[in-house]
């Protein structure tokens, strides 16, 4: 009998473990989420400066082989 009990307490202390490495999980994963999130919005930023860089550059260039006519 003392080994079922010591069975069924293995049995309980890995299923606690495997609730709370889950809980964790599931906590740092919404933070990544978030922070991805984040990363994001200023990426697409810095794409439009630099679009908004080439397209400056390309009308200038433009402009000086219009003018050079």
């Amino acid at each position: 009998m003392p080994n079922l009990t010591l069975l069924e307490w293995k049995k309980d202390v890995l299923e606690a473990s495997s609730d709370r490495f889950e809980r964790r999980l599931t906590e740092e994963t919404g933070k990544l989420r978030v922070d991805m999130a984040g990363m994001e919005t200023r990426l697409v930023r810095w794409m439009f400066v630099f679009w908004l860089g080439q397209l400056g550059v390309t009308l200038t260039v433009v402009a000086m082989i219009l003018r050079a006519r």
